[in-house]
């Protein structure tokens, strides 16, 4: 469509080369009734014709002061609109005062997991906010000034996964607050000001107030485009390394399931910055919300570098441990995952040939990890005498295996978690290295040896291939 606006335009393409957004998507806009969320909704309403947006707008009383007449302002506007308004409210107290920036933080955090579960019940598509420009200017002096790495001076991210189909979208970081002052006054539109933006309370007020005029003053107009610019490209630096460091890991540095497995001697092959930057980039999918603090993950850096085989450190979130060739990073006080052989499942597709009466019962794939040594390829199939079977066969954990295994032309028995070391697993993991079992013993070490009478002597087989993939290669 066409549109008069420059803000509009601009808003329009900002959204349109999301590719979160969709024909017919559906929006939940957040709305405080102030300068900036008024703009954002009254240039979305302009838009949502023409690609059949379904809007929302959803007000967040917080309680710290009166503001019941930002509700009514709000509730004018979206009826003058034709948007449907949602308001939820904080009671007094429940977001406690505390000094400089505590406050405004906890009361940010509230916001967001109000506007998450009701974009969530509703089906919403994206959560839309009204931060611009000159939010992510002040955010980067903030963090500058509190210490930050590339990941914290890249700002405001502009669009950010919050869960399976809903994501969390800012369209107006290419705006500042003139573009937004001026789109107001085309609208004739007179927006409300939080009272509490006028003082220099917090510190993101005292660097609107003094920072950002004395950089104009510097550059005169064209300075803060400049900041926001800047601001952008380091984000997109920030973005770039992201992904820099999941193909990394893809490439075979890692795996992460179920928790995060970085390869020890292939993670020392790098300098401390990109050490520090792939513990970093674990960590946050290991707690999405949390993370490490470039801090934290120097210390996880000390524990990659040291030649303990026992070096752990954590910080009440996550833990980073040398596991065998491993440093595992999973969320502190998380217990290694098991599988449970109480939990079985027939899988189709096993083979049988000759004598098809003994069924290999085993679970589900991904919860049973499989370990091979990079001199030892897996082997996944066994072709087992059929007369040897004593029952229905059976994976369990290594562990839970009373007798040992009597490999072919070897004498002597070997404990099936001996053999699982000898296939490469990890310390932490060797006990639950499936075994296929009958109710006479072991007779397979999946992915190493038979035992001994269960080696095929010519006459009827069974051939068994367990569906369990590789857990890394």
């Amino acid at each position: 469509m066409k549109v008069a606006s420059p803000f509009e335009a601009a808003l329009e393409a900002s959204v349109a080369q999301l590719e979160c957004v969709g024909a017919g998507a559906a929006f939940d806009v957040a709305l405080s009734g102030g300068r900036d969320s008024v703009a954002l909704l009254l240039g979305l309403a302009r838009l949502a014709p023409a690609y059949q947006w379904k809007l929302r707008a959803h007000h967040v009383a917080h309680g710290l002061r009166d503001d019941r007449g930002d509700e009514a302002r709000c509730r004018s506007l979206c009826d003058q609109l034709g948007v449907d308004l949602l308001v939820s409210r904080f009671g007094p107290g429940e977001i406690a005062r505390e000094p400089e920036d505590g406050t405004q933080a906890k009361a940010r955090a509230a916001r967001y997991r109000v506007l998450e579960r009701a974009a969530r019940d509703r089906g919403a598509t994206c959560i839309l906010t009204a931060h611009h420009g000159d939010d992510n200017v002040e955010t980067l002096l903030l963090r500058l000034v509190r210490g930050a790495g590339l990941e914290g001076l890249g700002g405001i991210a502009p669009c950010l996964r919050l869960e399976a189909g809903l994501w969390l979208v800012r369209p107006l970081l290419a705006m500042g607050r003139p573009d937004i002052d001026q789109y107001l006054e085309e609208r004739q539109v007179v927006a409300a000001e939080d009272p509490t933006n006028a003082g220099d309370d917090y510190l993101r007020n005292r660097v609107r107030h003094h920072v950002l005029p004395a950089l104009n003053e510097l550059r005169g107009p064209g300075g803060m485009r400049a900041a926001r610019r800047s601001v952008s490209l380091l984000g997109r630096d920030a973005a770039a390394l992201d992904e820099l460091l999941e193909w990394l890991v893809a490439s075979g540095l890692s795996t992460r399931e179920p928790a995060w497995y970085l390869r020890t001697k292939a993670l020392r092959s790098f300098g401390p910055a990109v050490v520090v930057q792939v513990l970093r980039h674990a960590a946050r999918a290991v707690v999405p919300r949390h993370g490490l603090t470039c801090a934290a993950a120097e210390r996880g850096f000390e524990v990659v570098s040291s030649n303990s085989r026992r070096a752990s450190w954590e910080d009440g979130v996550v833990r980073i441990a040398i596991e065998g060739p491993f440093v595992c990073l999973r969320a502190a006080g998380a217990a290694l995952p098991r599988w449970n052989s109480k939990a079985l499942e027939v899988i189709e597709g096993v083979v049988s040939i000759g004598d098809p009466r003994a069924p290999l019962v085993v679970v589900d794939p991904a919860k049973v990890p499989l370990w091979a040594s990079a001199r030892r390829a897996p082997r996944q199939q066994a072709e087992i005498a059929a007369a040897s079977i004593r029952g229905e066969l059976e994976l369990r954990p290594a562990d839970e295996v009373e007798t040992g295994l009597e490999p072919p032309k070897l004498g002597g028995h070997k404990r099936c978690v001996q053999v699982a070391s000898e296939l490469g697993a990890p310390g932490p993991w060797r006990g639950s290295h499936p075994v296929v079992v009958d109710s006479a013993g072991p007779l397979w070490v999946v992915g190493g040896p038979l035992d001994a009478r269960a080696a095929a002597d010519g006459g009827a087989s069974v051939v068994l291939r367990a569906e369990v993939l590789p857990w890394y290669l």
